[in-house]
């Protein structure tokens, strides 16, 4: 090690100071290094809790916001069963809340009104009747035979199905229906949906002659009666769907 004339002059008398000297420039120099690294470690430490209690925070408003989906659909749902056994009309804020074992005043959280939640459930009624016309079927009446299979098992499987036919018919029909919301309920068109299959099923021969609007309406008619009978009775077992295609079927 070098020494600068300061230093030499400073150490020339006695060796051990310049040891001594040499002894405290190491040890601050270690604890530098230890006082250093010990920050970087609270760092790390300190960066991974953040990290940690970022996911947590993140997993806690992901199952809040599951908790409130699930709470808004148990509504819906509870007002679904009120509105067909009760009617719009009749049916109070306070009846569905007291359903789904909730303050009004809570409810009023999930929906502003009773007219917005029943405007949602015609809204959802009118999606849900958006069926798809093309199918991967040989023939016409292959659609019919399909479509009414399918529909009959899904209302056993998810009985508001059934319940929405009542719900959509009431919507239409009653003059207690908010005008606004009658306007959706009404531009409900599976009848007119199913013309052109009705159409395709005349030209080859599977389904019979006639005004395909009216052979459709017959279709629908029997269709709606069902559902509206499965919806308040669910013990009288589905008929089977080739009776309801045979009122289509050409013989």
């Amino acid at each position: 090690m070098l020494l600068t004339e300061e230093m030499r002059s400073i150490f020339e008398g006695d060796l051990s100071v310049f040891w001594r000297f040499l002894l405290n420039i190491s040890l601050f120099i270690k604890l530098i290094i230890v006082f250093t690294n010990k920050n970087i470690y609270v760092i790390l430490l300190k960066n991974s809790s953040m990290k940690k209690r970022s996911n947590s925070e993140v997993n806690e408003l992901e199952k809040r916001k599951e908790q409130k989906e699930r709470r808004r659909q148990e509504i819906i749902y509870a007002a679904l069963e009120l509105f067909v056994s009760k009617g719009y009309v009749a049916t109070k804020v306070a009846d569905i809340a007291k359903r789904v074992n909730m303050s009004i005043g809570l409810m009023f959280h999930y929906f502003e009104s009773k007219e917005k939640l029943y405007e949602e459930l015609i809204q959802m009624g009118l999606e849900g009747t958006s069926y798809p016309v093309e199918q991967k079927c040989e023939h016409a009446i292959d659609f019919f035979v399909k479509f009414t299979e399918e529909l009959f098992e899904y209302m056993k499987k998810q009985p508001y199905v059934a319940k929405m036919f009542v719900l959509m018919a009431e919507a239409q029909r009653s003059e207690a229906t908010p005008e606004h919301i009658r306007e959706i309920a009404m531009r409900v068109n599976t009848i007119e949906q199913f013309v052109p299959i009705v159409e395709w099923g005349q030209k080859e021969g599977t389904i019979k002659e006639g005004n395909p609007l009216v052979i459709s309406n017959a279709f629908w008619c029997s269709i709606q009666g069902i559902a509206e009978r499965y919806a308040t009775n669910q013990e009288i077992e589905l008929p089977d769907a080739e009776w309801i295609v045979d009122i289509v079927r050409k013989r």
